[in-house]
């Protein structure tokens, strides 16, 4: 009798509360019409199909108005833009809009460029064009928005026809694909730097895409910290080809299971999203039974533990969980399971020898992260370019887009201009 009275009570103060949001809506409603406001319709969430809002952990993207403003203008009336008649009031509010505007103009310029003989040089010399390359015949803001474009996943064939219509001059996937390569030529002293200071680094995340090279499948190999990345389009990713980008690498590595980035600096933190993932996709794809069903729940229930555990503050407490978890992950690895005849509990203690004491180092050093998704981010970046990049057949289009992918990723990192730095670096400014 009380489980029945109690159930009714809650029932009833859900209607109640229903009823008051009701009311509340409808006098708001009423009071708007009553002072002649017109009322825009509100964001109903429970109604909008789809997701709502960003997944958690990602960086939150802002539409930030500029820093700069260039021109101000007041846009004031006194004619009602609605009835088109004069009975409005004094200016009752200000409202302010930033708005962007992008004027593309075309200009033919001729320069005259007389010659003088030098006595000291002993030879015809002459000023060169401001913003404009050796031998070329259009500005250097042309070569770079062709080098954008195929930054952002545009093929030669449409940039030369975004710039054929734009320019109305005519241009060749043949030009887009040497204007790459001349590009660049003119980054790659800053490619070689930033691939020195990654080497000096105290500790990188590490990565690998799948990069078309002609009719085979190539790998883009990126290394990263805070504020740099580097990238480099390899035709394999073995231990030979790493041991050649980081030759005397002693800072610390966090990366994925690939075995050829174990050879690789002196400390190293297994992603732990990779190792949550891993068990979650062979119970969801191999439909495990028994004790390999057992095996599987409890090693990811407990790789999700030690994910979690990295946002513990206190040092003591941290070391004090490393060592709880090196314990229970090798309990679980070592018990007592029958396998299956697939032996993937086996395939698991193999990795676990190979890689089971680099799972705790983010909790036993503070600061060395868990996982791998900011290098995960910069290769999400990679997945549209890589299919339009083009020249991949050759060594020469391989180390092109090398540079300029390092210098697109980097200037992410940094929130750098990609045009600007390519129009910078064409023009001979830095």
């Amino acid at each position: 009798h009380d489980e029945n009275t109690i159930r009714q009570l809650r029932a009833n103060e859900t209607a109640l509360v229903d009823d008051n949001k009701r009311y509340k809506k409808a006098n708001k409603k009423l009071n708007a019409k009553n002072n002649g406001i017109r009322q825009v319709p509100a964001f109903d969430k429970e109604s909008t199909p789809g997701r709502i809002g960003r997944p958690k952990g990602q960086k939150a993207t802002i539409n930030k108005r500029p820093t700069n403003i260039d021109k101000h203008v007041t846009l004031d009336f006194d004619t009602c833009p609605k009835c088109d008649k004069k009975h409005v009031s004094d200016i009752t509010e200000h409202c302010y809009r930033v708005i962007t505007h992008v004027r593309i103009t075309v200009e033919n310029v001729k320069y005259d460029t007389p010659r003088r003989y030098c006595r000291i040089c002993k030879e015809q010399v002459k000023r060169d064009v401001p913003g404009v390359k050796k031998n070329a015949r259009v500005s250097v803001n042309v070569c770079a928005a062709g080098a954008s474009l195929n930054m952002a996943g545009v093929s030669h064939g449409k940039t030369a026809a975004f710039l054929t219509d734009l320019l109305g001059r005519k241009f060749t996937r043949s030009w887009c694909y040497r204007n790459k390569i001349s590009t660049s030529e003119r980054l790659t002293p800053e490619y070689h730097d930033i691939w020195q200071k990654v080497q000096n680094a105290s500790w990188l995340h590490a990565d690998e895409f799948v990069q078309p090279i002609g009719k085979k499948n190539g790998y883009g190999i990126v290394v990263q910290d805070d504020k740099l990345a580097a990238v480099k389009i390899a035709r394999n990713r073995r231990i030979e080809q790493l041991e050649e980008l980081l030759p005397d690498y002693k800072g610390g590595l966090t990366h994925d299971s690939l075995s050829a980035w174990q050879h690789i600096g002196t400390k190293r933190q297994m992603c732990l999203i990779h190792q949550i993932r891993i068990p979650k996709r062979d119970i969801k794809y191999h439909n495990p039974k028994g004790d390999v069903k057992t095996f599987l729940e409890s090693l990811k229930r407990a790789f999700k533990n030690l994910h979690d555990a990295n946002d513990i503050e206190d040092a003591h407490t941290r070391k004090v969980a490393a060592n709880c978890f090196n314990a229970q992950l090798s309990d679980i690895i070592h018990g007592d399971y029958t396998d299956d005849e697939q032996l993937t509990i086996g395939r698991y203690r193999k990795r676990w020898y190979r890689e089971g004491y680099h799972m705790t180092t983010s909790l036993s050093i503070k600061g060395i992260p868990r996982d791998n998704n900011a290098v995960e981010r910069t290769n999400r970046k990679f997945a549209c370019i890589k299919n339009d990049g083009g020249g991949n057949r050759s060594q020469k289009g391989m180390d092109a887009n090398s540079v300029l992918y390092t210098i697109f990723a980097t200037d992410k990192l940094i929130g750098a201009n990609f045009f600007e730095h390519i129009v910078r670096a064409s023009s001979g400014d830095g």
